[in-house]
């Protein structure tokens, strides 16, 4: 796990593949109050998108999420109603990202 404030301006804990899943839902336990938004890869090959979203909300019901995947009925049929939660197709440009997170955060 990495922090990573590049082009965004925001520190992200970073973990690349779902071994390092169970790494990122210890890092959101241990944050959870410091954390506006989680990037959510609904992809994830060993641990579902659905499973990862499930235990935030265990955790944090309020926290808002920003899900990725190759196509939306992906997000929708993953996660379900639209609340609490926004989409970003991939792949996406770091610059799209960037417009859509104030948005998240205020919704």
């Amino acid at each position: 796990m990495e922090a990573n404030t590049g082009p965004l301006g925001h520190g992200l804990p970073i973990a690349a593949g779902a071994a390092k899943a169970a790494r990122v839902m210890e890092v959101f336990r241990a944050n959870h109050s410091g954390i506006d938004v989680v990037l959510l890869d609904l992809t994830l090959p060993a641990t579902g998108g659905r499973e990862v979203l499930a235990e935030a909300r265990k955790i944090r019901l309020d926290i808002k999420v920003l899900t990725t995947a190759y196509g939306e009925e992906v997000a929708v049929n993953t996660v379900g109603d639209r609340h609490g939660w926004a989409f970003i197709r991939k792949p996406y440009a770091i610059a799209c990202l960037a417009k859509l997170i104030p948005d998240v955060r205020s919704d």
